[in-house]
């Protein structure tokens, strides 16, 4: 049995339902059968180099085609995203914006299984495990995927069934029914085709007793005939401009089924506001100073830098300390020496707060020393000016 292991590496899964608008914010959960054939089809093209559908790809995707695939699901919520889309239609010298919903199933690093019950023979295994090791997205192209096909014995990830309905069955209790987009039997898709395509050429017959089919006849026998693809595979190549382009309501050659999947399948979460992480508290200050020069305040003569610690809980231990220095006459600030001529005490107040930082610098201007060396007492110093620093 064909077996797909899928895994979002955006954590994250894109997809609208069939017959939706993106404005409805609804997630195609599981991936319908249907995309999931049509996955593979583009993949081929794209990473096996075809130009056409091989016979050997043609045999898988029929087979694959004939059954309803069941799922396992991993638990996922429902976010998403607003954006003003611009339309290119200028009004009144601004472009006009359109709002936009992007609506993804958030699945983070869990796996979603997929597994065909159908039998396959070895060369179309293989295929199938080349198809899926090179898909790059499922569902729109911002939704990245990781594909793995895996043998039968193989044990299955976490998760929930989702599994198609059966007359008569009922899911219960939790279960919910969910519609998806499927293919039409391949045997059921040609014997409707053949009497759809004969009734539209009713009203072109061919002459009799002619040879040559006069060419208006044969345009327009062609012309009722295009709307019907040839085959299966031909269906699940036509784009969305095309089958509306010959008014069909949903791509020939799919149909409606019904799945079984648990109600919880799509959470809705709760908000929740981001952790913010508490700065991490003070316990040891230093205040060191330089000399215009920029040489360090430590290695002059008579300069002092002092280590201010202790932290509480309830913050600085002190609220205020004091720390000897000394500046040049001249400066207005402890880091800024203009003049040489004499030394000034200086004495530096740091603040604490509650949350253990530093709130406020108060420097003090004390006294004019005459000697280099700065005195150890303060008591007979007499402030004459104060600068703070928040």
């Amino acid at each position: 049995m064909p077996t797909l292991l899928l895994r979002f590496p955006g954590g994250r899964y894109h997809a609208t339902p069939w017959g939706h608008h993106v404005n409805e914010g609804l997630i195609e959960w599981p991936p319908s059968p249907w995309r999931l054939l049509r996955a593979f089809t583009a993949c081929g093209y794209a990473t096996q180099h075809w130009s056409v559908v091989p016979p050997l790809a043609r045999r898988l995707i029929e087979t694959l085609a004939s059954t309803l695939p069941t799922y396992r699901l991993p638990r996922a919520s429902v976010a998403h995203s607003r954006h003003f889309m611009p339309t290119g239609v200028l009004d009144k010298g601004r472009e006009k914006t359109t709002l936009v919903f992007d609506t993804w199933a958030d699945v983070g690093d869990r796996t979603l299984a997929v597994r065909w019950d159908c039998a396959i023979d070895d060369e179309a295994l293989a295929l199938f495990g080349r198809l899926a090791s090179h898909l790059g997205y499922l569902g729109r192209s911002e939704s990245w995927v990781l594909a793995e096909a895996i043998s039968d014995d193989a044990v299955l990830p976490l998760g929930d069934d989702a599994y198609p309905h059966v007359d008569g069955q009922r899911g219960g209790r939790g279960w919910e029914q969910i519609s998806l987009m499927a293919a039409e039997l391949p045997g059921a898709y040609s014997g409707w085709r053949n009497e759809a395509v004969a009734k539209a050429l009713e009203p072109f017959p061919l002459p009799e007793g002619k040879k040559t089919i006069p060419k208006k006849i044969e345009k327009d026998r062609a012309k009722a005939e295009a709307p019907y693809p040839v085959d299966l595979v031909d269906c699940l190549q036509r784009d969305t401009a095309w089958w509306k382009q010959h008014r069909w309501s949903q791509p020939p050659g799919s149909r409606r089924v019904l799945y079984w999947r648990r109600s919880d399948s799509l959470s809705v979460g709760t908000p929740t506001p981001a952790a913010r992480s508490a700065p991490a508290r003070v316990t040891t200050m230093l205040l060191a100073l330089t000399t215009p020069g920029g040489t360090p305040a430590s290695s002059n003569t008579g300069t002092r830098a002092s280590a201010v610690s202790g932290v509480s809980e309830a913050g600085l231990r002190t609220a205020s300390t004091a720390i000897p220095i000394s500046i040049f006459s001249g400066s207005t600030s402890p880091s800024r020496c203009m003049k040489p001529p004499s030394a000034i005490l200086t004495k530096a107040i740091i603040s604490g707060s509650a949350s253990g930082l530093p709130s406020r610098f108060t420097y003090s201007r004390v006294k004019a020393c005459t000697s280099p060396r700065v005195p150890t007492s303060f008591q007979s110093c007499s402030s004459s000016k104060q600068r703070s620093q928040n």
